[in-house]
Formats: C-alpha cells, sequence, structure tokens
C-alpha cells in the first residue's frame, strides 16, 4: 500500500515537472542581442564613406578615354577622348575635352533589305544617287566641350572593410562644338553600290560643325593616389535641319547622340 502511494506521488511530481518545463518557454523573457558582442566597435556609428584617402582640391587630371557609340539608330562611332578637369573644390571642378569619332553606317542603312539595298532595287527615277534620306543620320566626328563638374560622393567605401575602395561619383554638364559629315551613296548596276565619304577622316574635325549641348555621368575608381579607373556616359544633341517633304523646304530637328567611355585618368 504504501509501495504504490510512493509510486503514485513520484508519477505526480514527474508529470509536473514536465507541464512546467514544457510552459516555461511561454511565459520567459525574449533573447537578447548585443550590437558589438566582440566590444571592438566594429558595428557601431560607422559611416558608408569614410574620409577621403586622396583630397581632390587643387589637382588637376588628365584622362585618357575610349569612346563608342550606344543605343544607335542609324551609325555606330568609335573613337577616342581626352579629358582635363581642375578642382575646384573636392566635389567641384571645371573641365573640357577634346576627342575624335569614326562613323560607320549599320545594317538597318546597308543590308540588302536596309534604306539602301530597297532604293537599289526599287528606286526607277533616281538615277545613281541612292544616298539614304534619313532625320539624325550624320555622322560625329571631331567634338570638343567644356563643362561644370559635380561630385556629390566621394570616398572610401565601407561595404567590404578589408577593400576600403576610394571612388568618385560624378556628373557633368555644359556645351561645346561637334563636327558632322554624311555618307552619301552611288548605284553600280542594278544592284550593287559604293558609299561615299565614309572612310576614317573623310569631313575633317569640325566639317559642318554644331554647336551642341552635352551631359553626362561616370564613375571614378582610384587605383593609387593619381591613378583611376574611369567610366562614363556622356550625351550630346544639336539642331539640325532635315527635309521631310521631299522639296526644297526643310524642318528643324534636335538629333540626340549617346556616348559609353572608359579608360584612365592621372591627377598631378
Amino acid at each position: 500500500m504504501l509501495q504504490g502511494l510512493k509510486r503514485n506521488v513520484l508519477f505526480i511530481a514527474l508529470v509536473g515537472a514536465l507541464v512546467g518545463a514544457l510552459a516555461a518557454p511561454a511565459h520567459a523573457a525574449g533573447p537578447s542581442y548585443r550590437l558589438d558582442p566582440f566590444e571592438d566597435k566594429d558595428f557601431t556609428k560607422v559611416p558608408m564613406l569614410l574620409g577621403e584617402a586622396h583630397p581632390l582640391r587643387g589637382k588637376t587630371e588628365i584622362g585618357m578615354m575610349f569612346s563608342g557609340s550606344v543605343t544607335d539608330k542609324y551609325s555606330s562611332h568609335m573613337g577616342g577622348v581626352v579629358d582635363v578637369n581642375h578642382y575646384l573644390w573636392g566635389s567641384l571642378a571645371l573641365g573640357g575635352s577634346i576627342g575624335y569619332l569614326h562613323g560607320t553606317l549599320n545594317s538597318l542603312v546597308t543590308s540588302s533589305g536596309g534604306v539602301i539595298g530597297r532604293k537599289v532595287v526599287n528606286c526607277t527615277d533616281c538615277g545613281s544617287n541612292v544616298s539614304p534620306n534619313l532625320p539624325d543620320a550624320k555622322q560625329i566626328t571631331g567634338t570638343a566641350d567644356a563643362y561644370l563638374i559635380w561630385a556629390p560622393l566621394y570616398g572610401k567605401i565601407n561595404i567590404v572593410s578589408e577593400m576600403a575602395v576610394s571612388l568618385q561619383i560624378y556628373t557633368l554638364l555644359g556645351g561645346g562644338v561637334n563636327g558632322t559629315r554624311t555618307v552619301t551613296a552611288t548605284r553600280n548596276g542594278d544592284s550593287n553600290y559604293t558609299l561615299n565619304g565614309g572612310s576614317a577622316f573623310d569631313g575633317g574635325m569640325f566639317g559642318g560643325a554644331k554647336a551642341h549641348l552635352t551631359a553626362g555621368a561616370g564613375l571614378k575608381v582610384f587605383i593609387t593616389e593619381r591613378i583611376a579607373l574611369k567610366g562614363e556616359f556622356r550625351y550630346m544633341g544639336f539642331r539640325d535641319t532635315f527635309n521631310f517633304k521631299g522639296d526644297n523646304s526643310a524642318s528643324s530637328i534636335f538629333s540626340s547622340y549617346y556616348f559609353g567611355q572608359g579608360g584612365l585618368s592621372m591627377l598631378f
């Protein structure tokens, strides 16, 4: 009898302890977190950008870049640009650039099913002249620009502390002048034609000059204190005329061109 009572008391005690253990988490406080578990202050009030590793104020930058057109309409362009910028402050600079581009008509114009190809086959009253009559078809040659540079973001990025890269994000706005040339086509027989005026340096540096607006944005990554990798997107737009009606009248149009540029910069 006494033996059975002891077993019952022990069973009830075990059940009570089990129920208490299961119910305890419902009433326990949540886990606590320490913002700085190692007390080395690595994660407390650290900005995304650290201080400027290479202050730019008063420095002159010379850049050499390869340039190529993007979002081509009728012609693609390739060439080179040299720019010179002087930093009045760390975030503000005056700049200028000069370059030369070589344009090539794309397949939309030159293929057998393109503008010239269709003229060669279908045009019966144009004689030997099968030149593409298209707006925005002029090719850019020489460019010269002056602009203001604003660099709102510059410093050592702190995303990966082991690679504290010093970079600059900048924008530019200004204007300048560019040369233009028009490529013509002459029919040779029933299905062949020859392009004229589209060879390298045809049209000169600033033949058919146009005043233009220029704007852009870029990224610069410093390799050393004086050398940086540079990538840039630049827009150029100018007012031109085009004969839409096929008579002697001309309508005003605004031609837009877009270029991607990349290369090296040196600071002195």
